[in-house]
C-alpha cells in the first residue's frame, strides 16, 4: 500500500519582507488615490494579505502613511558622504545645492521612486498636509543649520552678494523649483521644456545664480558631473 505525499506548505514569507511588501504596495496606491481616498481594505488587497494583517505590523493606517516615506531616502546617505566631512563654505554650498535639485528631480533611488513621493507630498498638501510636513521635517530641516552655514561663510567670502531675501526662504527656492519642474514632467502633462536631458544642470545654475552666487564661483564650483553615473550605482529598491 502506498502512501500518498501531501503538497508540501508553501514556504512563509519572513515577517520583515512582508512588511517591506505592504509598505510598497501602500506607497503606490497612496500616491495614486491619496492617504484619505485609501481604504485598509484597498490597501490589504493591493498587498495580497488580510486587514488583520497590515494592522498586525502597523497600528493604524496613519502608522502605515508615516512608514511609506522611508522607502525614498537613498539621498541622505549620499548627501551625508558628501557634505559632513566637507566645511562649510561656498563649495559645500554648491554641492548641497546639486545633491538637492538631483534627489528632488531624478533621485538616487530611481526616478519611478521620485515620482511616487512627488505624487504623495502632492496629495498631501492638498488634504491635510501632515505627511509632506513630518517629511520636510524628518528630512529636510535637518540640513538648515549646515546650509546656513554655508550661505553665511560663502557670503563672507565674497561667493554671495547680499539679498532682501531670508536666508531659510533661499533654500526653500530652492528646493521647490526642482520639485515643481518634476510635478509638470509627470506623465499626463509632459512641460516642453527645451533641452530637456539637461534640466537638473539648468535648474542648478538657476539656483546658485537665483541665491546671489557671483558667477566667478558658480564656474569654480560648480560640477556638471557629479553625479554623473549616480543612476548606474542606485540600491535595488526595498
Amino acid at each position: 500500500m502506498s502512501i500518498k505525499k501531501g503538497k508540501r506548505p508553501a514556504a512563509r514569507i519572513p515577517a520583515a519582507q512582508r512588511k517591506a511588501a505592504i509598505v510598497e504596495a501602500a506607497m503606490k496606491l497612496f500616491a495614486r488615490q491619496g492617504f484619505h481616498g485609501t481604504t485598509t481594505k484597498d490597501l490589504a488587497r493591493a498587498a495580497g494579505v488580510s486587514e488583520a494583517l497590515i494592522f498586525s505590523h502597523f497600528p493604524t493606517k496613519e502608522a502605515l502613511y508615516q512608514n511609506v516615506q522611508f522607502l525614498c531616502l537613498e539621498a541622505e546617505s549620499q548627501a551625508q558622504a558628501l557634505l559632513h566631512p566637507r566645511k562649510a563654505g561656498t563649495e559645500a554650498l554648491v554641492i548641497a545645492v546639486q545633491t538637492l535639485v538631483f534627489e528632488i528631480f531624478e533621485s538616487f533611488a530611481g526616478k519611478e521612486r521620485s515620482e511616487l513621493l512627488r505624487r504623495l507630498q502632492t496629495h498631501s498638501m492638498l488634504e491635510d498636509g501632515q505627511f509632506a510636513a513630518a517629511f520636510f521635517d524628518a528630512h529636510l530641516r535637518p540640513w538648515f543649520p549646515y546650509i546656513l552655514e554655508c550661505i553665511s561663510a560663502s557670503r563672507k567670502a565674497g561667493d554671495l552678494t547680499s539679498k532682501d531675501i531670508p536666508d531659510q526662504n533661499l533654500i526653500w527656492f530652492v528646493h521647490h523649483l526642482p520639485m515643481m519642474v518634476r510635478l509638470s514632467t509627470l506623465p499626463e502633462t509632459r512641460t516642453a521644456y527645451k533641452e530637456s536631458g539637461r534640466l537638473v544642470e539648468q535648474m542648478c545654475l538657476f539656483c546658485l545664480r537665483g541665491l546671489g552666487m557671483k558667477e566667478a564661483a558658480v564656474q569654480r564650483f560648480y560640477n556638471p558631473d557629479l553625479f554623473k553615473g549616480a543612476k548606474q550605482k542606485r540600491l535595488p529598491s526595498p
